[in-house]
């Protein structure tokens, strides 16, 4: 079959896709990052799309990372962007803690 692809490029996609991701929590603080790529999976346990982010810091290694809640949610294009993660944050109204970034377009 033309359009099905081959054993081994679905194989080499599944390694790609289950590539491990960090947790944004596990991230250095006050370290910024490009923004190479953004990937959109399904999440497990909502209906909304999580995304997966390889960043590269300043002295060229990379890394994967799930974006945080807060981050994923931004609107706009993520992709040449800078982040760095500025760790928990507590929220004025409800008191609770969240993950916190700051993103810089330029």
């Amino acid at each position: 079959m033309e359009d099905f692809p081959s054993k081994d490029a679905l194989q080499e996609k599944v390694k790609e896709q289950n590539q491990e991701a960090l947790k944004w929590r596990d991230i250095p603080t006050e370290v910024f990052y490009k923004i190479l790529e953004v990937v959109e999976v399904d999440g497990k346990f909502d209906k909304n799309k999580s995304k997966i982010l390889t960043l590269k810091n300043r002295g060229g290694e990379t890394i994967k990372v799930w974006a945080c809640p807060t981050l994923n949610k931004e609107k706009g294009p993520l992709q040449g962007a800078f982040v760095q993660s500025t760790g928990f944050k507590l929220s004025k109204k409800s008191q609770q803690q969240y993950l916190s970034y700051d993103l810089v377009r330029m």
